[in-house]
């Protein structure tokens, strides 16, 4: 009973395809099944770095593309959502998720930051810093 076929055994013959496949119809059972605990790990954090990057693009990108970039991050999270709790498989949903984050990046230049800057990395020095003017080079060509 028990063996390497023992799945294709189980089933109606229509259905040995979808064994073979893998195709689970569940997005979590699509990720744990073959690639385990650490492909399971390695997923969540490239969701989570996701969700931080289009984030970050939707807070302090440029404002032209402020709408645009709202609307990548709410598709994002919504495909998270349906591939968690509604249906997915991770061959098929594996592309829009990187063609989302990928979209974003390439729109922005990179993953955007906030203009803040510390105190500490002003552009002039105070007065009462110790800092050397800059040396001129002794010869010049």
């Amino acid at each position: 009973m028990m063996g390497m076929d023992a799945a294709l055994r189980s089933i109606d013959p229509a259905e040995q395809g979808l064994a073979l496949a893998g195709d689970y119809h569940s997005g979590p059972l699509s990720v744990i099944l073959p690639f385990g605990i650490w492909g399971t790990i390695a997923f969540i954090w490239f969701l989570i770095a996701g969700v931080w990057a289009l984030h970050h693009n939707r807070l302090y990108g440029d404002p032209a593309l402020q709408t645009f970039n709202t609307f990548l991050f709410t598709a994002f999270v919504a495909k998270i959502i349906g591939f968690v709790f509604i249906f997915g498989g991770l061959a098929g949903d594996m592309a829009g998720f990187a063609g989302f984050l990928g979209l974003s990046i390439c729109l922005n230049g990179g993953i955007c930051r906030s203009a803040w800057q510390p105190a500490s990395t002003a552009a002039e020095p105070p007065a009462h810093s110790p800092v050397r003017p800059r040396l001129q080079p002794a010869f010049q060509r």
